[in-house]
């Protein structure tokens, strides 16, 4: 653009931008003089927004073109997601699945309605944060809903565990008579190879 076109106070600015630098516009580094000259039209036309913040959002939509720009690159140069990625994607397809079959069928519908009212193909089509959104979310309406149900008594896998690892550890009555062939017999007052009374 011809800068002889342009109204002089917009004409010093990107004079002064010039010195700064144009890269170092779209990092940010804005001449003062920008906010200036656009708060002074705001005024003259009666907008109520001010010319810093009109800045920030120019910078902002620059940074986010920038960023597109660079994933898109990225995406043709490596192939769009790469395997780790891949992978991670595919167990959260899975685990929506996963929940999808299971369905309401160990919670009331107002606690879930929403969150089995579509088909599980448009949840799969929608944003990897979408979906982690909405697994989060029957995950805990589960969780939610078993505490109500149960109490502290709740079937959570903490809770399964304990129970397993106390019910491993649990020595019944029988084996505890037995003498391990590791342990050696005590020495009692009533003789050596006799048991101490029960």
């Amino acid at each position: 653009m011809d800068r002889g076109t342009l109204p002089q106070d917009l004409s010093d600015v990107a004079v002064e931008q010039d010195a700064i630098g144009w890269r170092n516009f779209i990092d940010g580094f804005v001449s003062k003089g920008w906010s200036v000259a656009v708060q002074a039209r705001f005024v003259a036309g009666g907008r109520r927004q001010t010319g810093h913040r009109w800045v920030v959002g120019l910078l902002r939509q620059l940074w986010k073109l920038s960023r597109d720009i660079w994933q898109y690159r990225n995406e043709l140069a490596h192939g769009g997601v790469d395997s780790l990625s891949r992978h991670a994607l595919d167990e959260l397809n899975r685990e929506i699945l996963d929940q999808f079959r299971r369905g309401r069928e160990d919670m009331p519908a107002r606690l879930t309605g929403h969150f089995f009212r579509g088909s599980v193909h448009r949840l799969l089509a929608k944003p990897e944060p979408a979906k982690q959104a909405w697994l989060y979310g029957v995950v805990v309406a589960r969780e939610r809903h078993l505490r109500r149900e149960y109490g502290d008594s709740a079937p959570t896998l903490a809770a399964s565990r304990k129970v397993m690892r106390n019910w491993i550890q649990r020595r019944p009555v029988w084996r505890s008579r037995l003498r391990s062939p590791l342990r050696p017999r005590r020495q009692n007052a009533n003789g050596p190879d006799q048991r101490e009374p029960d």
